[in-house]
């Protein structure tokens, strides 16, 4: 039996120091609720928090093991190295000695992790003497993982905006299509996939800036232009949707390659595809 309890580094990046902050806050909360004289009001409460930290922390946060006897035993006595379960008391012993927590528990971790361990241990307790009592309790464990699922994919989209903030050189060449009134870009791309002129591919968030140079969405285009059958269509939505029947300049072409694909033919001969596609007629209608 150890006699000393292990420290992790003193030197820590900020994202670990911000986690040690906001674990200091939760340790506050949860010091407040442990003083509720209701098991059932200390038990929701907890279970709450457990909802607000996944909410900060989704990808840190620990399961609940069930039972009380199914969590881990943990050194918190510097001197003696005596063991005790793995209740929030425990963990504030570890928290406030800096521990090693693989070193002395074995367990993979960081701070939030262990903190919520020992909430669930407290939790799992609480059911079992409510469970005694007769006195019926609310499960919160599908809330916990709604928050955690809700809280990643907040995640993603906070990292794809910063992404586009961050490479803004790096999005894919575009026109600046301003749609005539009453023409509704989305409804021309699902004509075209009607008419199989666009692949069922093309995105409606790819179509809306690859024309425009706008995102609808909180969302980066693709890098792989928009994928039509053949180059004659290609060559029409040019000129009856990009450019209205207009003259298209010779710089205009060499965009078209790039902001289009055809599954026949070479981009390069686009401006001589001369033919008007099957189905044009329906199309006409959605260009105004």
């Amino acid at each position: 039996m150890r006699n000393e309890m292990t420290s992790k580094p003193t030197l820590f990046s900020p994202d670990e120091l911000a986690m040690q902050e906001s674990v200091t806050y939760y340790m506050q909360l949860t010091d407040y609720i442990m003083d509720e004289p209701s098991l059932l009001q200390r038990h929701d409460k907890l279970c709450r928090l457990i909802i607000t930290i996944a909410e900060d922390y989704p990808d840190s946060i620990a399961e609940n093991r069930g039972k009380v006897l199914r969590f881990p035993k943990v050194v918190t006595d510097p001197a003696s190295g005596e063991k005790v379960e793995m209740e929030f008391e425990a963990f504030v012993t570890m928290f406030s000695h800096n521990v090693d927590y693989a070193a002395d528990m074995g367990v993979k971790g960081d701070d939030v992790f262990l903190l919520t361990l020992s909430l669930w241990y407290e939790i799992c307790r609480l059911r079992d003497l409510l469970r005694i009592d007769g006195i019926k309790f609310q499960r919160f464990e599908k809330e916990v993982k709604a928050a955690i699922e809700q809280a990643r994919a907040r995640k993603v989209q906070e990292e794809k905006l910063k992404e586009m903030h961050e490479l803004p050189h790096e999005l894919p060449p575009h026109f600046s299509l301003e749609p005539r009134a009453g023409v509704s870009l989305p409804a021309v791309l699902q004509g075209l996939k009607k008419e199989g002129w666009a692949d069922d591919s093309v995105r409606e968030v790819d179509w809306i800036y690859r024309l425009t140079g706008r995102l609808p969405v909180e969302e980066l285009p693709s890098q792989e232009p928009l994928l039509f059958s053949s180059l004659n269509q290609c060559r029409y939505i040019v000129k009856h949707l990009l450019f209205r029947d207009r003259d298209v300049p010779k710089a205009a072409w060499a965009k078209v390659g790039q902001v289009f694909r055809a599954k026949k033919g070479d981009m390069t001969h686009v401006q001589r595809a001369s033919k008007t596609p099957a189905g044009s007629n329906a199309i006409d209608v959605l260009l105004g």
